[in-house]
Parts: structure tokens; C-alpha cells; sequence
């Protein structure tokens, strides 16, 4: 983990974590402190990880990642923070930056010109 600050922060306050990275997935419609509470409201009745675990696979659809090492549920039950720090370091690696928000990346991007590329909705076979 090239991000210590993250994954000290993640190991003692995992919802702010949880919270951006949810922010930066809703494309900014669910604020970091919405993701946050609710991240902290699910762990209070122990299904965090359902919670959670739903990102994840929003994130690997996003940008068509392998369902490894397990399915996302367990994923997320068994090694919670390692996922938040890892989810965090995939969307920092694609340019986005979860500690400042979507809007100042999303204001990044433009700034210097790079395309904000966001996958299709579902498909289906007719």
C-alpha cells in the first residue's frame, strides 16, 4: 500500500473512506457524509458488508474488473478495510482523487482536458 495516510484512516475511522469512495461511484449524488452515515448505520446491525459489498461490485462493472479474489460479500466481510483501502487506490489509479470529492476531480479533469468516461447502463439481450 503505497498510501499510509489512507489506510491508517480507514483502519480507525473506515466510514469517511467508505463515504468517498461511495461519493466518487454516485457520480457526486451521494455526498461522502451520506455514504458515511449510512455505512456507520448498517455496521450498527452487522450488514456493513451488504452495504459496502454493493459498491464494489458497482466499481468492478465500472471499469470491467475480474470478481477476484472472492465474491464481494465476503470480500468485504472478512477483510473490510483492506477492500475500502483497495477500492480507494483503484479509483486514485484511474485519475479520480476520493480525499478531495468528485467535484474538484471532476474539475481536475476538465482543467487539463482529460475525458471523464463513464460506463454504459445495464444492457440486455432482447
Amino acid at each position: 500500500m503505497e498510501d499510509w495516510g489512507v489506510c491508517c484512516w480507514t483502519c480507525f475511522c473506515p466510514c469517511v473512506t467508505v463515504g468517498r469512495t461511495i461519493e466518487i461511484l454516485e457520480d457526486g449524488e451521494k455526498r461522502w457524509f451520506t455514504g458515511c452515515t449510512l455505512f456507520s448505520l448498517t455496521q450498527l446491525i452487522c450488514s456493513g458488508a451488504f452495504y459496502t459489498g454493493r459498491y464494489r461490485s458497482k466499481l468492478r462493472r465500472k471499469y470491467q474488473l475480474p470478481p477476484e479474489p472472492c465474491n464481494d460479500f465476503l470480500v468485504h466481510c472478512f477483510c473490510g478495510c483492506c477492500a475500502y483501502c483497495q477500492e480507494h487506490s483503484e479509483l486514485k489509479a484511474r485519475g479520480w482523487d476520493p480525499t478531495s470529492g468528485y467535484l474538484k476531480s471532476i474539475s481536475r479533469f476538465q482543467a487539463h482536458g482529460m475525458p471523464v468516461v463513464s460506463a454504459p447502463g445495464e444492457q440486455y439481450m432482447q
